[in-house]
């Protein structure tokens, strides 16, 4: 069992983020919503709902394309937008927002554009506070301990046409091929799950299951 992890949940707000929520706050457990500013635009209200409920809300570009395929105009344009929407978000809810987090669709950093990915979230004052709190050698190795964007170490993949097993083999695994293992002392895990509407019965039994693998805390405890 890792020392402690934080739920974090990337695409919303979708129509099905309401199931989603009410599991969290079933099992009293407090996200970190990656959204898009499309989302964002559409449920803004759901947002705030979020928001009142105790969870994060933190910006995965406005349109979830790929960082490596795009411009520096458009990075920064698609960063920009998705923050308008979330500062108005935070405002209409009267919430101070203390923490600026970002997340890269589909965790493309950027590849051959990584350096200059990372100084446009270092201009916008994106930080990653997750990262310091993970010890996995490869986490360092790949430059996760000082990076500006929030990554994962634990991906159930309950947004894929996987099988429960399949999903519980994967929380269970000692020796992952990629990433953190739950079953293993020594660091603490961000785990990533999705909100996709067509996943929402993955995602209810993934999060049952993780909850008995590892010690869930919210995103303050975590930060502690």
């Amino acid at each position: 069992m890792t020392t402690q992890a934080v739920i974090t949940i990337d695409d919303g707000p979708s129509k099905a983020w309401q199931a989603r929520a009410n599991q969290l706050d079933n099992l009293g457990v407090k996200a970190i919503w990656f959204c898009t500013g499309q989302n964002l635009k559409e449920r803004p209200n759901a947002a705030q709902e979020l928001i009142h409920r105790g969870h994060w809300i933190a910006n995965h570009s406005h349109d979830h394309r790929a960082f490596s395929d795009i411009s520096e105009d458009q990075a920064r344009h698609s960063l920009q937008e998705t923050e308008n929407h979330i500062k108005t978000i935070y405002e209409d809810t009267s919430t101070p927002r203390d923490h600026k987090l970002f997340r890269f669709p589909y965790g493309d950093r950027g590849e051959h554009h990584l350096e200059r990915n990372q100084r446009i979230l270092s201009d916008l004052s994106f930080t990653d506070l997750l990262g310091p709190k993970i010890s996995y050698n490869w986490w360092s190795e790949y430059g996760h301990d000082e990076s500006q964007d929030t990554f994962w170490t634990f991906d159930p993949k309950e947004y894929r046409d996987i099988t429960r097993d399949e999903i519980q083999q994967r929380i269970n695994d000692a020796d992952p091929d990629q990433g953190g293992s739950l079953q293993t002392t020594g660091s603490n895990d961000i785990i990533l799950l999705h909100d996709i509407p067509e996943h929402t019965d993955d995602f209810h039994y993934a999060l049952k299951e993780l909850n008995k693998a590892t010690d869930i805390v919210n995103p303050e405890t975590f930060l502690q």
